[in-house]
């Protein structure tokens, strides 16, 4: 007997769903989009709107119990966006500039050359021409960056005099960081990131106490925390509050 190895037919795959789905759950209206994918997750856009990204063939029912699992999330999710989205407006006439947490409005005035004061609810800037927004936006990072570095070198002597362990002021550096407002090397530096010159001052105070901490613990362990929070008691309200912006 002669075995014979017959050639497989090929299967096509099912095409995939190209047309989004609408759909709604007790908090909010969704998006559904079918993708060639083993898991499904839960998207806040730019504009604040939802999204599920799930496998083809996916049940509706399953999807709707996803989304209700991870309602509290969402809504937290995209209200932590919009508020970034409007904390990081761009430069223009008359937008929202944030300083040292408060929403200043931005007032363009031609000059000699850039100078730029906050004044009162005012942030003023002159320009030699008002209307280049990009020149602009790029001398008020400078400026930004220079009002870090003397706040963050003030605010961390002090946090230092205030740790409740014997600290020397550490080496400070500043930087701009996507993900994280602070990190602590293994060789005592600290790296703050130069936005976080926007925050309200005690947030910038947990933020560096936190660091001081990492010089002690170099881990978020039970340690760390206990460290924490004998230099921050009220840490968790502003960590709570850190996480909006």
């Amino acid at each position: 007997m002669t075995a014979v190895l017959r050639r497989r037919r090929r299967i096509e795959p099912a095409p995939i769903p190209t047309e989004p789905t609408e759909r709604s759950c007790a908090a909010f209206s969704y998006t559904v989009r079918f993708q060639r994918r083993k898991t499904i997750s839960l998207h806040v856009l730019n504009d604040g709107a939802f999204e599920v990204r799930a496998p083809v063939g996916y049940h509706d029912e399953w999807i709707n119990e996803f989304v209700n699992s991870r309602t509290v999330w969402a809504l937290g999710a995209r209200e932590r966006q919009l508020q970034r989205q409007q904390w990081r407006q761009p430069v223009a006439q008359g937008a929202e500039s944030w300083f040292l947490g408060e929403a200043l409005t931005l007032q363009i005035e031609r000059g000699e050359r850039f100078v730029a004061a906050v004044d009162g609810e005012l942030l003023r800037v002159r320009a030699p021409d008002p209307e280049d927004y990009a020149a602009v936006d790029r001398r008020l990072r400078l400026w930004y960056r220079a009002q870090a570095a003397h706040i963050f070198a003030e605010r961390l002597a002090d946090c230092c005099k205030r740790f409740p362990r014997p600290v020397a002021v550490p080496p400070l550096a500043l930087r701009k960081m996507r993900r994280r407002w602070g990190s602590c090397s293994r060789d005592g530096r600290i790296t703050l990131n130069v936005d976080m010159v926007r925050l309200p001052p005690e947030l910038i105070d947990y933020v560096i106490m936190h660091e001081l901490c990492h010089l002690f613990e170099f881990n978020h362990g039970p340690r760390f925390y206990r460290l924490q929070s004998e230099a921050v008691p009220n840490w968790r309200a502003l960590e709570e509050r850190l996480r909006r912006f």
